[in-house]
């Protein structure tokens, strides 16, 4: 793979850091993950976050952007967890061509999970955490059942893109709102840092949102609402009252045993309100990621 310069975040004291590592699909693309260990060598616990946002950034304050929804490395890193960034086919360093949650990206949740499980820093449980896009990506991962996934816990992840995310209440949701700079940054994130190896530029995504203007099978490919009932592994939802793709319309879908409410706040300030919100929590059973 060519070499970039890249600039990270300061990673934090007792933690290192493997860049670059390389899971391979069932399809023979190579898909890129930093890792973030305790210092101590063995075998932890791996919590995985997948997304096309760029992984180097991950180190960075939490809730800083897109670029850092995929949890807190300061605090389970020294609690002796093995944190993983991936960036997801057609991103970053990843080959493969970016084509917003199709099958391919679907099936490479899958591969990622098991090549995780796998790796010598591993000790063969995985779990996934992360919002928004982050989420959705453990919907389709969860839903495919992968032997090494033990629970998943998703922040403000909608389950319907027609009907959450592209066209919300029957009208394109671009103009000055979310999907019109959510959606350039996205690209951004793909062709970032420049040519790999493998890699190819990303679909025209708008042109795609616009050609599918009704729902169909474009979007439900795409959409959890059609699998997320396939789900068995320990589940942990939020989301809020306050932000638009915190949707819970389909949550429910999933096999659960409890319901907590859980406080949150709209912490971007994009959604449809602003300040404190209430939204709802599932949680199937304890967590058996838990050391």
């Amino acid at each position: 793979m060519k070499k970039y310069d890249v600039t990270r975040e300061p990673i934090p004291p007792g933690i290192r850091l493997k860049e670059n590592v390389y899971i391979t699909a069932r399809d023979g693309i190579k898909l890129a993950i930093d890792v973030y260990l305790p210092e101590a060598e063995g075998r932890y616990p791996a919590i995985l976050a997948i997304s096309p946002y760029r992984k180097e950034a991950q180190a960075g304050p939490p809730l800083k952007g897109y670029h850092s929804e995929g949890g807190n490395l300061r605090f389970y890193v020294p609690k002796g967890y093995a944190m993983v960034f991936a960036s997801v086919r057609g991103s970053g360093f990843s080959q493969g061509q970016y084509n917003f949650h199709d099958i391919n990206e679907q099936q490479d949740g899958y591969d990622l999970v098991e090549g995780i499980a796998q790796q010598p820093w591993c000790d063969g449980n995985v779990g996934m955490l992360g919002g928004s896009y982050l989420g959705w990506s453990q919907y389709y991962t969860a839903a495919q059942r992968p032997p090494h996934l033990k629970c998943i816990t998703a922040c403000d992840a909608s389950t319907d893109f027609y009907r959450d995310l592209v066209y919300q209440h029957g009208g394109c949701f671009f103009g000055p709102g979310f999907l019109s700079g959510w959606g350039v940054n996205t690209l951004n994130e793909c062709l970032w840092p420049g040519p790999i190896e493998g890699k190819l530029p990303p679909i025209d995504l708008y042109g795609e949102w616009l050609r599918h203007y009704e729902d169909g099978p474009w979007y439900q490919e795409r959409s959890s609402v059609n699998f997320i009932d396939k789900i068995e592994v320990t589940v942990m939802l939020m989301a809020s009252a306050s932000a638009w793709l915190g949707s819970v319309a389909n949550q429910s879908r999933i096999c659960t045993t409890v319901m907590l409410p859980v406080s949150m706040s709209n912490r971007s300030g994009s959604g449809s309100g602003s300040g404190s919100g209430f939204g709802s929590g599932w949680m199937t059973n304890s967590c058996p990621l838990a050391k």
